[in-house]
């Protein structure tokens, strides 16, 4: 197999990869959950980046903070908050696609220069189903789905 089949599996139609690396440490705020909770996220998450042999800091010198973590049960509740409409494109028409599908959960990436990860969004509609997952089983998969 050659470099070009090998990047062909993780391409997606439009020419955007299907997988990234942090392209630099990662550094978490996490909204809409309890501090008890908040402990279990920060623990899933430190757990995933020093397995993937990565790093966190304290601060991003660019951004500020680089991985948001978003807890609501309606997802009419994004657009309620300051300024995310800055920083994620296409909010609303993504709220009323999201609704429509009745999602209950969406990541969207921001990339540098260098295609790596330059910042991630984690919605999180607390529906149901994920009512029913465990604090710690929640927590772990998402850390895993947005640093892996």
């Amino acid at each position: 197999m050659d470099a070009s089949a090998i990047e062909a599996l993780f391409t997606r139609s439009d020419g955007q990869y299907l997988c990234a690396r942090w392209g630099r440490p990662i550094v978490p705020v996490v909204f809409g959950v309890e501090d008890a909770t908040l402990a279990t996220l920060k623990g899933a998450i430190e757990a995933v980046v020093a397995l993937a042999g990565h790093k966190m800091a304290e601060t991003d010198p660019e951004l500020g903070v680089n991985l948001m973590v978003f807890f609501f049960r309606d997802w009419q509740e994004l657009l309620e908050v300051p300024g995310l409409d800055r920083l994620v494109e296409g909010l609303g028409p993504l709220v009323a696609r999201l609704q429509s599908a009745d999602a209950n959960q969406y990541r969207v990436f921001r990339f540098d220069q260098g295609n790596a990860i330059k910042a991630a969004f984690v919605f999180i509609r607390m529906d149901a189903a994920l009512q029913a997952v465990s604090a710690e089983t929640l927590a772990l998969s998402q850390a895993v789905q947005v640093i892996l």
